[in-house]
């Protein structure tokens, strides 16, 4: 795939927490699966997290009776300002998956304010048939990031 064949989707917003307790919340495995990749009606049913550069991470969902697996591998991890990592998806939904379209989503956490921080997502390498719907995907995840973060009391 060359670059003309390729998109890059961002994604900003802003959260009433600290750059700190943000950053954190993407690196914490028994939160994870509350907010990150989870849909309406999915389950989640694995979450599995190796947090240092080089570790990977494993986060399934069962949507539809079907496990969607989502896979990457961290490349920079800098508290409390980035977060980068490589990234693919496999729906198993196929006798033999396919090789994977590995793309890159880099994390930039800002303070904003006195107790507030703005997120940026950028999501390198996206097939440009696709970017709306990772777009919407980002939005969706950030808005789960929100919500576990003013219910569940998080402290990283």
């Amino acid at each position: 795939m060359n670059q003309l064949q390729q998109a890059t989707v961002q994604v900003t917003r802003e959260f009433d927490t600290s750059p700190d307790l943000l950053f954190h919340a993407w690196l914490d495995k028994d939160t994870l699966g509350k907010w990150l990749f989870k849909t309406p009606n999915g389950v989640m049913t694995r979450v599995e997290l190796e947090t240092y550069v080089g570790g990977t991470f494993c986060i399934v969902e069962r949507r539809d009776g079907k496990d969607v697996e989502h896979f990457g591998e961290y490349r920079a991890i800098k508290p409390p300002n980035q977060l980068r990592f490589n990234f693919w998806v496999n729906l198993n939904d196929t006798p033999t998956p396919p090789v994977p379209h590995v793309t890159q989503v880099t994390i930039d956490i800002s303070p904003l304010g006195e107790d507030g921080a703005q997120l940026t997502l950028t999501h390198d390498q996206v097939q440009p048939d696709y970017a709306g719907k990772v777009e919407d995907g980002w939005r969706m995840i950030l808005n789960n990031l929100a919500l576990m973060l003013a219910q569940h009391s998080f402290r990283g």
